[in-house]
């Protein structure tokens, strides 16, 4: 039975995936962010192609290329962004000191380039669950598939692109082929009658934050949990008994989900607690909050309480 299971392909595990919205990698951290708040729910990454033919060529918004099936072989994806990111870019002093040249620099600049391990790799559909694994297990983090059993027909207008040439892509991550294995976890016998913790699967260097501290005294720490999509927590060891903490929250690719670029100056100014009150209403975030961050901005960049 594990033999049948390990005679999948990839293709098996990507039916009814979506397909991937996409920005060029010449694209701006401007057209990012425009791109990320038109995506809808569930959606929280934009995946960054670099394509040496016309068909990446087109702007947000424009009309999807009409070029012949087969011109998206130029096409790679070579990273992902996503709102933490962004936001992470957006926070650092250089940024604050100057917001429209921080919005005006390359997306691709964001991204971590790493040719030895790259975290998003092509891989074809046909590909069996045993080399996905293997990818997974270097480290890759995203892999991407065409998606073969899909045409494109008709196609007047998109806000954020989703094809190349008529072909889509979808990608893959560790948790779908988790989600996969763990649907056919009999086969594993013994495993079922193992707790999570025995298999080896929790991960113990979780990184966190007390919730007093000064969020962007860890700036680099929620930029490397970004790197590696996991996340930071919020922790408060005042109200826990010694030794142990209390978990509040967490700074997560999927917590900045639904935030904006004004995340950035919260993250600048507000303690981690703070932070993550904002982040829950930041469509309309509490008033109290807005003024901490009004006063501290200034204060960074020097200004008078008159120039607000």
């Amino acid at each position: 039975m594990a033999i049948g299971l390990l005679s999948h392909v990839v293709s098996d595990l990507i039916l009814g995936k979506p397909a991937l919205p996409w920005l060029p990698s010449n694209a701006s951290v401007r057209d990012a962010l425009r791109a990320l708040k038109q995506l809808g729910d569930g959606v929280s990454e934009l995946s960054i192609w670099d394509c040496s033919g016309k068909i990446c060529s087109h702007d947000i918004g424009d009309p999807l290329a009409q070029s012949d099936v087969g011109a998206h072989i130029n096409c790679r994806c070579v990273g992902k962004v996503c709102m933490q990111k962004i936001v992470c870019h957006l926070a650092s002093e250089k940024s604050l000191f100057d917001f429209p040249e921080a919005l005006d620099v390359p997306v691709s600049s964001l991204l971590e380039h790493n040719a030895t391990n790259p975290v998003v790799q092509h891989v074809d559909p046909d590909a069996s669950l045993l080399e996905a694994l293997d990818l997974i297990a270097r480290g890759v983090q995203n892999l991407v598939i065409p998606i073969t059993c899909k045409s494109i027909h008709n196609v007047k207008q998109v806000k954020v692109p989703k094809d190349h040439g008529r072909q889509e892509y979808c990608w893959l991550t560790p948790e779908d082929v988790l989600r996969f294995l763990l649907g056919s976890i009999s086969i594993f016998s013994p495993l079922p009658a193992l707790s999570i913790e025995a298999l080896g699967i929790i991960r113990c260097d979780v990184q966190m934050i007390e919730v007093g501290q000064d969020a962007c005294s860890e700036l680099e720490l929620i930029e490397m949990a970004c790197q590696d999509s996991s996340a930071v927590a919020i922790v408060d060891s005042t109200t826990s008994s010694p030794g142990t903490v209390h978990f509040v929250g967490d700074i997560s690719c999927s917590a900045l989900q639904t935030c904006n670029e004004l995340a950035s100056l919260a993250l600048i100014s507000l303690s981690a607690g703070d932070f993550l009150a904002f982040v829950q209403e930041c469509r309309e975030p509490p008033q109290i909050l807005v003024d901490i961050i009004q006063t501290r901005v200034h204060e960074k960049l020097g200004l008078g309480m008159l120039s607000r």
